[in-house]
C-alpha cells in the first residue's frame, strides 16, 4: 500500500514547532525543516542497536513517517532542479533573442546609405 494512503488511513500527524500537522501539510514546510525532522526520526529509530530487541509498537509509524518525509524531500528537490533548469533555459533564450536582434541591427547598419534611404522612402 502507498505510504501516503497508509498515512491518511491512520490519520498520521507530524509533531512540529507549529504543533501537530497532517501529512499533506508537510509539503509546505521548508526543506531544511523536513531534513531535520527526517534526521531526528532516523536517530530515534536507530537508537536501539540490539539485534534481539522486541520491536516497539510505534516503530512502524516512525518508519512510515520517515518514508513519507524522504519521498517529500526527494520530490521537492526534483521540482527545485526542474525549476532551476527552466529558469536557465529562459535566460538562455532571452540572451539569444538579444544577440539575434543585435546581429540584425549590425547587419542593417552595414548597409549602404542609399539602400537604407530607399527602404525608408518605400515605407
Amino acid at each position: 500500500m502507498n505510504v501516503f494512503m497508509r498515512a491518511s488511513r491512520i490519520r498520521l500527524r507530524f509533531t512540529t514547532n507549529k504543533g501537530k500537522l497532517p501529512t499533506e501539510d508537510m509539503w509546505d514546510l521548508p526543506l531544511v525543516v523536513l531534513r531535520k525532522m527526517a534526521n531526528d526520526i532516523n536517530r530515534l529509530l536507530k537508537k536501539d542497536d540490539d539485534l534481539f530487541a522486541v520491536p516497539v509498537p510505534g516503530e512502524d509509524v516512525g518508519n512510515l513517517r520517515l518514508k513519507i518525509l524522504m519521498e517529500i524531500i526527494e520530490q521537492r528537490e526534483s521540482d527545485k532542479s526542474a525549476s532551476v533548469l527552466l529558469e536557465q533555459t529562459a535566460q538562455r533564450r532571452k540572451l539569444l533573442r538579444e544577440l539575434i536582434a543585435k546581429k540584425k541591427l549590425d547587419k542593417l547598419g552595414d548597409s549602404e546609405l542609399d539602400v537604407l534611404e530607399k527602404e525608408l522612402e518605400s515605407l
